[in-house]
């Protein structure tokens, strides 16, 4: 499938961004002497001097409501303005219902604002961008929050440098409305090749057993 979206300018404005990372942060330093590393190893494979990694009870959920709360606070906006919440993360909070209502859920806006997911792996706050961009236009909504939360560290497979090396957990949150043509989206090109899918199901088989093993080993130390 490929969806290539070429127009004048789509207004869209951002009128405030914020992150929301855990206190436990990783120097690559770190890592080169967990991983039995020369020094410097890990942030010249990686390219990265530094990546936070959620504590286990840590809570996606509560990861993203701190962003959303960060980024009304950051420039005085008003909760009930924003009239939809869009979840854009690749690892959802839970089956059902959906991520974002789980958002709303503990956040400052109204329970009956409307929210729903996208999830287009690591391409899904762009492609929530240019949802929102085309929603707004329409005037359909007036105000979005666009709402990113993941913690990816918790399924790492240490021995496969080229992701373990370079995840680290946290969420961002990007309060946008209809701009007035001075900004925008020139152009959106998305493609989905799905012969390689296999490949992603394989290896997010493997993260997950991983990830089950973390939590039995968990369990077995609080036992003790």
């Amino acid at each position: 499938m490929s969806i290539n979206i070429r127009c004048k300018l789509l207004p869209i404005k951002i009128l405030s961004t914020a992150v929301a990372l855990s206190p436990d942060c990783v120097k690559s330093s770190a890592l080169d002497e967990k991983l039995n590393k020369p020094t410097g190893y890990v942030e010249k494979r990686s390219g990265v001097t530094q990546r936070f990694h959620a504590s286990y009870t840590a809570k996606l959920a509560e990861l993203g409501v701190a962003a959303i709360n960060d980024a009304l606070k950051g420039n005085g906006i008003a909760p009930e303005s924003i009239d939809l919440l869009i979840s854009a993360s690749a690892i959802a909070i839970q089956a059902l219902p959906f991520s974002a209502a789980q958002l709303l859920k503990i956040s400052p806006l109204h329970d009956a604002t409307a929210s729903f997911d996208i999830n287009t792996s690591c391409l899904s706050f762009v492609t929530a961008l240019q949802v929102a961009a085309c929603l707004l236009n329409t005037g359909t909504y007036k105000r979005i929050a666009i709402v990113s939360s993941e913690i990816p560290s918790r399924g790492l497979d240490w021995s496969d440098e080229e992701s373990s090396l370079i995840f680290g957990d946290g969420a961002a949150c990007v309060i946008v409305e209809r701009g007035d043509g001075n900004s925008g989206i020139c152009s959106f090109l998305l493609e989905t090749y799905p012969t390689a899918s296999r490949i992603g199901l394989t290896l997010m088989q493997k993260k997950m057993n991983i990830a089950q093993e973390k939590v039995i080993d968990i369990y077995r130390h609080r036992g003790n």
